[in-house]
């Protein structure tokens, strides 16, 4: 795994703003980095970016493999509001439809500059590839047993954690250089006294703040909700972040499985709460998984699911 990006004991992180100078920027104007660790599944999630937005001049955007056509087609919207740009057609292929969806009609028209930190489609392509590798096996796979689903799902989760690391410290590394190609296109920005930039990324990621804060950077925060709440899978992920991918074979790989296995049933990650998951003994839980086994389609195994009354009764509550 990728060594992080650390200063030495008493060093003190080159501000942003000499970085700047120092690339020719003669006056540049203090940047403001307000972090918003948010959930990215619905309508109103992107609700709460764009209303974030309102108090700030830019948005840089969560787009794993973004690429120069997305960034164009964003800050078209943003800057004509064009009607016939379908931003729903391009979010689907971008997988959270419903939020990307919601957030390029929002931003239409806006005038803000959009950009994003995150890992670049051509020169991060390795990382990206790691990625979206160990995301596929965070799903349960009905040609393996229930045994087998278990440990595997343990595996990809590792190596899901260990990418998501690199691709943190790689976001880390691109805020300044992000933030320098921003000033160049968009020179008028170079009159303000301050350019606060809206820096919306997932939930699990809040070990940004302080890589962040190592480049130099002045950073607030700001989370969808407190407690900072947060359902089985992130809440792993971030731990594995902070902590490393070893600390997944601490848990009880029934529960990623279960969980994985709602998530399949189109119920949201939020709505899963750990007494859901206690609910469940662990024969009941090889039970649900052989319905999946033996489902035909997700519809299928919705049907199975809601006519088992255990399943039933335990999220009557849950629209799914």
């Amino acid at each position: 795994m990728k060594e992080g990006i650390h200063l030495k004991k008493n060093e003190s992180p080159e501000s942003i703003e000499t970085f700047l100078k120092s690339k020719g920027v003669e006056h540049p104007p203090k940047i403001k980095l307000n972090i918003f660790f948010m959930k990215h599944e619905t309508e109103e999630d992107a609700g709460f970016v764009l209303k974030r937005l309102q108090d700030n001049d830019v948005l840089s955007i969560e787009l794993i493999g973004q690429n120069e056509e997305q960034i164009k087609f964003l800050n078209q919207v943003s800057q004509n509001g064009e009607p016939d740009l379908d931003g729903k057609k391009w979010a689907e292929s971008i997988n959270f439809d419903k939020f990307y969806a919601t957030l390029i009609n929002g931003l239409k028209g806006l005038q803000k500059p959009i950009i994003s930190f995150d890992l670049h489609a051509e020169k991060d392509k390795d990382i990206i590839y790691d990625i979206a590798g160990s995301a596929r096996g965070l799903k349960p796979d009905k040609f393996s047993s229930y045994e087998e689903n278990k440990q595997d799902i343990l595996i990809s989760l590792k190596k899901f954690i260990d990418a998501q690391t690199i691709r943190e410290e790689v976001i880390g590394l691109n805020i300044k250089w992000e933030v320098l190609q921003l000033l160049r296109d968009n020179p008028g920005l170079k009159n303000k006294k301050e350019i606060k930039i809206l820096f919306a990324i997932g939930s699990a990621h809040t070990r940004l703040t302080g890589i962040a804060k190592e480049q130099g950077l002045d950073i607030t925060r700001d989370f969808y909700s407190w407690p900072h709440d947060m359902d089985l899978l992130s809440s792993m992920i971030k731990l594995g972040l902070y902590k490393g991918s070893e600390r997944v074979d601490e848990q009880n790989p029934s529960d990623f499985l279960l969980f994985l296995l709602f998530r399949t049933l189109g119920i949201k990650s939020r709505d899963i709460k750990k007494q859901h998951l206690e609910s469940f003994s662990e024969q009941e839980r090889k039970e649900l998984f052989d319905l999946y086994k033996s489902s035909s389609s997700r519809g299928d195994f919705s049907k199975l699911f809601k006519a088992n009354s255990k399943a039933r009764d335990v999220f009557k509550d849950v629209d799914f």
